[in-house]
């Protein structure tokens, strides 16, 4: 399975090669092709191009993603 490029930022990234796990912490944000996830941690797993954002406090993740993307009615 091809991996899509990804762009992040945080004050703390870590990469687990076992895992094949990216792990972003505070002031989180993530860009995986059109979508934008931001949120105080994000846990993206680059293997099954899964993301896991917990809130942290009051903050919680938000999450951006491109209107053309939704499946439609039939698809449903």
């Amino acid at each position: 399975k091809k991996v899509s490029e990804i762009q992040g930022s945080a004050d703390k990234i870590e990469y687990f090669p076992a895992s094949q796990e990216l792990v972003l912490n505070n002031n989180a944000s993530l860009k995986h092709g059109k979508d934008v996830f931001a949120g105080p941690n994000i846990k993206f797993n680059l293997v099954n191009q899964t993301m896991i954002a917990s809130k942290q406090d009051k903050k919680r993740p938000t999450l951006s993603f491109e209107a053309s993307q939704l499946p439609t009615k039939k698809e449903l």
